[in-house]
């Protein structure tokens, strides 16, 4: 420490490195829940948001810890932090649990431009189901939105294609029998589809 700085000038400069730390951590969390863009985190996701969080708990129990000049309330603000810090710690866990030894598996069934049209088989539980996603991928980074899910009963894609430049048009047999069209325009920066079908909802595709 700088002998001719203060403590409480010390402490400060703690503080607001901390907030810094935990202002960061905490926008990186609002950026992967929300996210705008769409970008394709995969099954990963969950860990990345709940890493976020455990730094923004560690940096706001350091920025607690260094705003009291008690001994108690420190030793309360560590207690308190250990335990937020314990609870992220076995969210992490279990997330990195549920995203591990996961299998999907994704087939083009269209392309336009550099946006595919890929049907992504995966399982729930025990039953197969399916889904239409748009994806762009761009360097490193990949862009992942769904077009639409069926039910684990047996709702199966027949076909997915471009029937616009920015449309996308799928054909569903559902669990049931019935023949579906649904079909969607998308923005062309984020691939949001204007309107997603899924029949997992029972109002969802209104077919």
């Amino acid at each position: 420490m700088d002998p001719l700085r203060s403590p409480d000038s010390d402490r400060a400069d703690r503080r607001t490195l901390g907030c810094v730390v935990a202002l960061g951590a905490v926008l990186s969390a609002a950026a992967v829940g929300h996210n705008p863009l769409n970008i394709d985190a995969g099954l990963l996701r969950p860990l990345y948001f709940g890493l976020d969080c455990l730094v923004a708990a560690v940096a706001l129990t350091y920025v607690a810890n260094w705003s009291f000049r008690s001994t108690v309330a420190r030793v309360v603000v560590a207690v308190v932090g250990a335990m937020a810090v314990a609870y992220f710690a076995a969210f992490l866990a279990a997330a990195t649990l549920l995203t591990t030894d996961f299998d999907e598996d994704e087939t083009v069934r269209a392309t336009q431009g550099d946006v595919r049209l890929v049907q992504v088989d995966g399982y729930a539980i025990i039953d197969p189901v399916q889904r239409i996603e748009l994806q762009r991928t761009f360097g490193p980074v990949s862009q992942a939105t769904v077009v639409w899910q069926g039910r684990p009963e047996g709702d199966t894609a027949d076909t997915a294609s471009f029937s616009g430049p920015r449309e996308a048009t799928v054909t569903v047999t559902r669990w049931d029998g019935r023949v579906c069209t649904y079909r969607t325009g998308f923005d062309p920066l984020t691939l949001a589809p204007d309107r997603p079908y899924d029949d997992w909802e029972s109002t969802g595709s209104g077919c």
